[in-house]
């Protein structure tokens, strides 16, 4: 018998390609079928998000009001309150007026009284006396004080001759000294702090007046004031101003 041939169909190089891609096609996603997560969320990724949100909502609303009451919240400056019945106690002691400015205060003789008396707590029992037994106390000390109390507007202030109630106080341009007579006590109120609030370069304090005299300092807050005071870096704080306290 004749030998039987295998009959070749021949096809074009393009459709067996073609073919081919079919193929690798089918095998790869035969073995993603089953395997492959859904590219679709799960029913319970939506809930899960909105509380989430809700969650997050709800703490930046505590974390504000938080925020919010904290500097709303009366700062508690009481450490400080010592500190500043020292440093006003010779400016209440003389009772000045109102002003925006010590250059500009309508009366600058409680001023003037008070830095003279920063000196003299200053110079103690070593003042120098003159032939009438009067202390010397130096303008020059006067002059600083004046500038650590008020300020720049402080040192604008002239020197000049001055009264306490019947007591005189003479400046001696010639010698450049206040001529003080040791007579004692000169003020007639005492400062107590009742609040300190600090904003930036500002301290706003709120000063009770106790009445005082030579034998005792009473313990009723008979009128009150608003000191505003300069806070800088490397000097003491300043008086800026003086007003009436308005809550």
């Amino acid at each position: 018998m004749p030998e039987t041939r295998e009959k070749r169909v021949y096809k074009p190089a393009a459709q067996k390609q073609a073919e081919q891609m079919r193929a690798v096609s089918a095998e790869r996603k035969e073995e993603l079928t089953g395997v492959r997560p859904s590219l679709r969320p799960p029913k319970w990724a939506a809930p899960l998000g909105a509380v989430v949100l809700i969650l997050a909502g709800i703490g930046i609303y505590f974390l504000m009001s938080a925020l919010i009451s904290a500097l709303n919240k009366p700062q508690d400056n009481s450490h400080l309150f010592n500190e500043y019945t020292s440093r006003l106690s010779p400016v209440v002691m003389f009772d000045p007026p109102d002003f925006d400015s010590a250059d500009t205060a309508p009366d600058k003789q409680p001023l003037l009284l008070a830095a003279l008396q920063r000196a003299i707590e200053e110079t103690g029992n070593e003042a120098e006396l003159d032939e009438m037994g009067n202390m010397l106390i130096p303008a020059a000390d006067v002059s600083r004080n004046l500038g650590l109390l008020f300020g720049e507007a402080g040192k604008k202030l002239h020197l000049v001759s001055l009264n306490s109630g019947d007591i005189q106080i003479e400046f001696n341009i010639l010698d450049q000294n206040y001529h003080v007579p040791v007579v004692g006590y000169l003020g007639g109120f005492a400062p107590k702090i009742i609040d300190i609030q600090i904003k930036g370069e500002k301290a706003a304090v709120h000063v009770g007046y106790l009445e005082e005299d030579e034998y005792e300092t009473g313990t009723d807050i008979v009128k009150t004031k608003m000191y505003t005071m300069i806070i800088k870096e490397g000097q003491e704080p300043y008086i800026l101003s003086i007003s009436e306290y308005t809550s």
